[in-house]
C-alpha cells in the first residue's frame, strides 16, 4: 500500500501511525478483548499432512493480500 506503519505508546495506548504522513491507522479498542485469553496460541498442521496428506490450499501471505485488496476497494 506504500504506507509505513510505525508505533508509539504501549498497552491499550498504543497507536499505528503513517510514517510519512502521522495519520493514525492502528488503534486498540477494548470492545474486542476477549474475557479470558491465552498467552500463546500456536496452530501445528504437522500432523494431519502426514496422516492425510492434507495441504493448505492458501498461503497467509495471500490471505492478506486478498483481504487488503478487497478492503481498498
Amino acid at each position: 500500500m506504500g504506507i509505513e506503519i510505525s508505533w508509539k505508546g504501549s498497552g491499550i495506548d498504543e497507536v499505528g501511525y503513517d510514517k510519512q504522513t502521522g495519520r493514525i491507522y492502528v488503534t486498540v479498542d477494548p470492545l474486542y478483548f476477549r474475557p479470558v485469553e491465552v498467552d500463546v496460541l500456536i496452530g501445528d498442521a504437522t500432523r494431519i499432512k502426514k496422516d492425510f496428506g492434507w495441504n493448505p490450499e492458501y498461503k497467509f501471505s495471500d490471505i492478506i493480500k486478498e483481504m487488503m485488496e478487497h478492503d481498498l476497494k
